[in-house]
């Protein structure tokens, strides 16, 4: 019985340890200016931008009305 509560001791420990170092690794991820640039990069990347209308090749009067 001693042995079975020996290794989910150690087991706890690595899930715990697992855990820390996987956040730990997240949050210095997250920070970096790498990150940061990458993340502006694909952002700008997805913005759709309008498409540019023709010049019209002639053009009316002044005014609608007739003189």
């Amino acid at each position: 019985m001693a042995k079975i509560s020996q290794i989910l001791s150690i087991l706890s420990f690595i899930l715990s340890a697992s855990t820390v170092g996987a956040g730990v690794y997240g949050y210095m991820m997250i920070t970096s200016e790498d990150f940061k640039e990458k993340m502006i990069q694909e952002v700008i990347s997805n913005i759709k931008m309008p498409e540019m209308p023709e010049m019209p090749k002639t053009t009316g009067g002044i005014s609608p009305f007739k003189i």
